[in-house]
C-alpha cells in the first residue's frame, strides 16, 4: 500500500502532478508501444501481483485484457478499496468491454479532472441534530481523542 508515510514525502509539485495525474503520462509511451492499452484493468505492482495470486485464483483472468492507464475499476472509484472489489471491476471490465464502457470510462475519468462545482450552502440543521452533533464531538474528544 501506498499509505501516508509515502504521503508525507509529496513536494508541492509531487501533490500537483498528482491531483491532475500528469504523472501518468509517461504510461502514454507503454501505449504507444503496444505494451498496454488506454483502457484495461490498471497493471498492479508487481511485489503485490504473487499475493493477489495466491489470494484469489481467479485474478489471472484479469489478464486476458491488455493493462490500461484508464480502468473501471478507476472510474467507478474502487482503485483504492478491497483488492476483492477492484478485481470484481477488472473482471466486469474483461467479461463486459465494449466501445460504450470505453466510452464512459473515458468520460467518467475526464470528469473526474474538472473542478468541482462550488456547493450550496449546508442547510441549518434542525436544533435537536445540532445536539446530537454536539454530542458526538464531546464523545468523540472523550473517548478517541
Amino acid at each position: 500500500q501506498t499509505g501516508s508515510k509515502h504521503t508525507a514525502r509529496l513536494t508541492r509539485v509531487g501533490r500537483l502532478l498528482r491531483a491532475t495525474s500528469i504523472d501518468e503520462l509517461p504510461q502514454l509511451f507503454n501505449v504507444l508501444s503496444g505494451e498496454m492499452s488506454l483502457i484495461g484493468p490498471r497493471p498492479e505492482e508487481p511485489r503485490h501481483m504473487k499475493l493477489l495470486r495466491d489470494r484469489f485464483p481467479a485474478y489471472e483472468l484479469r489478464f486476458a485484457a491488455k493493462p490500461g492507464i484508464l480502468g473501471l475499476a478507476e472510474s467507478d472509484g474502487c482503485h483504492s478499496s478491497s483488492p476483492e472489489l477492484k478485481l470484481h471491476c477488472d473482471l466486469k471490465y474483461v467479461y463486459q468491454s465494449s466501445l460504450a464502457l470505453d466510452f464512459r470510462i473515458v468520460l467518467r475519468s475526464v470528469l473526474r479532472l474538472l473542478p468541482a462545482q462550488p456547493s450550496k450552502p449546508p442547510k441549518k440543521e434542525p436544533e435537536r441534530a445540532q445536539e446530537s452533533t454536539a454530542m458526538k464531538g464531546r464523545l468523540r474528544a472523550r473517548f478517541i481523542d
